[in-house]
């Protein structure tokens, strides 16, 4: 569904391709970097009965993805919003 929904063609190759996601999602360097980019949200929501963290992981993965284009945006347009997120400006993100 998602991909008719992000209007991939259906009788593309990439269109039987998955989303981004981390082989391991209990990895240190994965769960640092959600706790880094979704932190007050795990504050307020995680271990409970509608904890996100698996679509948290998925978000991230996707931001991972798309970094590089991500990171152009706020070189080309410094007051972007997407300067403001914190795994895109910090060192840890830069070091990965």
């Amino acid at each position: 569904m998602g991909q008719l929904l992000s209007l991939k063609d259906p009788n593309s190759i990439e269109f039987a391709l998955p989303c981004p996601h981390w082989k391991d999602l209990d990895a240190p360097i994965v769960l640092e970097a959600i706790e880094l980019t979704f932190g007050k949200v795990l504050l307020f929501h995680g271990k409970t009965e509608h904890d996100p963290m698996g679509v948290l992981s998925v978000l991230l993965a996707s931001m991972c993805h798309h970094s590089s284009w991500m990171l152009g945006v706020c070189q080309k347009y410094p007051g972007h919003p997407f300067s403001r997120i914190p795994l895109l400006s910090s060192l840890f993100f830069k070091n990965w």
